[in-house]
């Protein structure tokens, strides 16, 4: 059935379709694409943004863990040192043998 226009006349229904098909299609591809642009946007602006890697690098703490972990190797190394030139851990279990005598000592003299 053809629509009338408001003289009576018939009129071809397939231009209406053709406009309302392309109303759909521009409305689909903005729908998909102003969401995306705008991603990619932002995401261009963070990427060229020198402030943005200044952010990471302050809260990132990479400089802090970099000294602690330098701090433990070097007191790791002192220690080693310490032990190789003293040997503390040898005197440590000849004080402890020395404390573990001298209580039994001092027990079977107050026996």
């Amino acid at each position: 059935m053809a629509d009338t226009d408001t003289q009576g006349k018939e009129t071809d229904p397939t231009p209406s379709k053709k406009r309302s098909f392309l109303y759909i299609f521009i409305s689909l591809f903005s729908l998909i694409a102003i969401p995306t642009l705008t991603i990619l946007m932002i995401l261009f602006f963070l990427i060229t943004s020198s402030s943005f890697y200044t952010e990471i690098a302050k809260n990132s703490q990479f400089i802090s863990t970099f000294v602690k972990a330098y701090k433990l190797q070097t007191n790791a190394r002192v220690e080693k040192k310490i032990e190789q030139e003293l040997k503390l851990s040898e005197t440590k279990q000849k004080f402890a043998e020395s404390k573990k005598l001298y209580r039994n000592a001092k027990k079977a003299y107050y026996q």
